[in-house]
């Protein structure tokens, strides 16, 4: 069954750095659009190396299915280029949540208490 896409495409790229600012519940659909939009993106910047910074609002928890696919689209950008993930979470859910994707991916998950730490933690790493 094909549903609506439901999740936001806030997302910005500043210099390697692609931070992705969910607030709103999303589902498989929306999270294919959102890493569809984001790949497309960093092809067209020929980004070679590259950090996903997820910063999840209140809001921002998956439908059961948007795992899988969430799974798949990191693998996708590790095939891209992404080295790292680099993740703020509101709640104890959303970590619960990533920590179980990251167990399925070949990318690095660390968790951050704010957006400024995940971004000079990611300005670090890209600097070396």
């Amino acid at each position: 069954m094909y549903f609506e896409a439901h999740g936001n495409i806030d997302f910005m790229i500043t210099k390697s750095c692609v931070i992705n600012r969910p607030n709103t519940p999303f589902n498989e659909e929306g999270v294919h659009v959102l890493f569809t939009t984001i790949l497309d993106q960093i092809e067209k910047r020929s980004l070679a190396k590259w950090v996903l910074i997820e910063v999840l609002g209140e809001q921002a928890l998956p439908t059961p299915d948007a795992m899988i696919a969430l799974v798949k689209q990191y693998e996708a950008c590790f095939n891209n280029g992404c080295a790292h993930i680099h993740s703020v979470c509101s709640n104890s859910v959303q970590k619960q949540f990533l920590t179980q994707v990251a167990e399925h991916t070949r990318l690095n998950i660390y968790f951050y208490n704010d957006e400024a730490a995940a971004m000079a933690a990611c300005e670090e790493y890209l600097s070396n």
